[in-house]
């Protein structure tokens, strides 16, 4: 398990299942009817303490037979007007299917009105799909109520104790069709209730799977138009079978027998490409390392629309687990997903791994990380920035890519970006602005793994409890 997303109801469990031989692939499992719990602290007159209830309490601690049964039906009676009142607010919001019963439970913050001690209160229990009761606080016959602001994905992650990735076993999973799939995942399960979602601590030591992971840069210029920002090119560059549980060396990924790339380029509206660069492209594709990525290393675009469609074809089909860069949280998914919004681009959602055909809202992050709306358009795959990652865990002056990879890979890389409009005029500075982006891309992986960014925040999002694509990308 990788990644927890709910919307609409259902929960999308993302991750990568074993298929035997060592073998494992991207999975989605739709979890169904999930709840919400709602705890009533009914007013003090229902629940004074007298001789009956000090009995009935006593027969429960001594294990008398039929105490719990004489004990609900009490408390079912000494709750009917809460009960009623609830009722009377769940129909109210349309609520139609609901349970309720009397619990115990414990309290101990800072809500002078209800006591710090193990109490009896009314749970609620209805389904997610249904709306929240967001403003209720107190009525008549209850002092207080909690859960009202909890969301049915935490509760979800609280009750079947999801901490950070880890292995979970799914009980009574149904395989469904690919035709019939709500994620671009290679394969889909549904499980019929969140109580089949089982935590699995005897699987802890087994390893975690080997993941896939995508370093993406962009080029782009702002289109005087329109004084929007529009994608010239793209570069992916990809490494396969990456463990998260240990460091990654760089002998063990810096090398042609692992690293492959891809880029796409497209000429700007109007205008041709350089004389000689289509050729350029041709002979690059059938040299030795073209052959080595499939012959197609770099690939020709008429449109920013084309582009955009030949880079989510490919990224689909590459399925990455995790996407990086650097300030890509910050700048490049954003424009990405904006781009793909303006531009209508059809199964745009495959950046991320849930079908959607409306784009959430991209209102930016106030944080400087990803917003609400691309963390939800991008779900299902976990998102590495080395610009946050170097900003928490290095002391440095300079954050910028170039600086970084001087002081902590050694490695030489231009501070100097070209004017990407000015690139176009000649095949060998648009040659030169994508052999940039490849640098840069591939730069970024080198900082991911120097930083151990993976490991890391998957140990971070274990002992907190947090989700991991909150602790990578924020």
């Amino acid at each position: 398990l990788m990644d927890v997303h709910e919307e609409r109801g259902p929960a999308y469990l993302t991750g990568r299942v074993a298929v035997g031989q060592g073998r494992t692939l991207s999975c989605c499992a739709v979890v169904d009817n999930l709840v919400r719990n709602l705890f009533f602290v009914p007013a003090a007159a229902l629940v004074e303490h007298g001789p009956e209830l000090d009995r009935l309490q006593a027969d429960l601690e001594a294990n008398r037979e039929g105490a719990k049964l004489e004990l609900m039906k009490y408390f079912h009676q000494k709750f009917a007007p809460l009960k009623a009142e609830v009722r009377q607010l769940l129909a109210n919001h349309r609520i139609e299917n609901f349970s309720m019963v009397p619990v115990q439970r414990n309290y101990g913050f800072e809500n002078k009105a209800v006591a710090r001690a193990r109490q009896w209160v009314l749970k609620v229990k209805y389904f997610a799909k249904d709306p929240a009761l967001s403003d209720l606080e107190r009525g008549e016959h209850f002092k207080a109520v909690f859960g009202v602001r909890t969301s049915p994905l935490e509760t979800l992650i609280l009750k079947r104790k999801l901490k950070g990735p880890q292995w979970v076993l799914l009980s009574k999973p149904r395989r469904v069709e690919t035709q019939s799939q709500v994620s671009w995942c290679k394969m889909e399960v549904t499980v019929e209730s969140p109580k089949r979602v089982l935590s699995a601590p005897g699987l802890g030591n087994r390893p975690p799977p080997k993941i896939t992971v995508a370093a993406v840069n962009l080029k782009t210029f702002i289109n005087p138009k329109h004084s929007t920002s529009e994608i010239v090119a793209a570069t992916v560059m990809h490494v396969r079978d990456v463990r998260i549980d240990v460091p990654t060396e760089s002998k063990d990924w810096n090398n042609l027998s692992r690293i492959r790339y891809f880029s796409v380029v497209r000429k700007l509206e109007g205008e041709s490409f350089p004389i000689g660069f289509e050729a350029e492209v041709k002979k690059k594709n059938a040299s030795p390392l073209g052959k080595l990525n499939d012959g197609a290393v770099l690939s020709q675009a008429s449109t920013e629309r084309a582009l955009l469609c030949n880079l989510l074809a490919r990224l689909d089909k590459l399925d990455p687990d995790v996407l990086v860069g650097h300030n890509f949280a910050g700048f490049d998914a954003d424009v990405l997903l904006r781009r793909l919004e303006k531009l209508k681009v059809p199964k745009w959602s495959r950046i991320g791994r849930i079908k959607r055909s409306r784009m959430p809202n991209l209102k930016s992050s106030q944080s400087g990380g990803m917003s609400f709306g691309a963390m939800t358009a991008t779900a299902g795959r976990l998102i590495g920035d080395t610009y946050i990652s170097a900003r928490e865990l290095l002391r440095e002056v300079d954050y910028s890519l170039a600086s970084l990879a001087k002081t902590q890979l050694n490695e030489p890389l231009t501070s100097n970006h070209p004017e990407v409009v000015s690139c176009l005029n000649s095949k060998e500075s648009l040659l030169g602005l994508i052999d940039l982006a490849e640098k840069q891309a591939h730069m970024s992986l080198g900082l991911l793994f120097h930083l151990n960014t993976l490991p890391l925040s998957s140990q971070l999002a274990g002992v907190s409890g947090f989700l991991w694509n909150s602790c990578s990308s924020r």
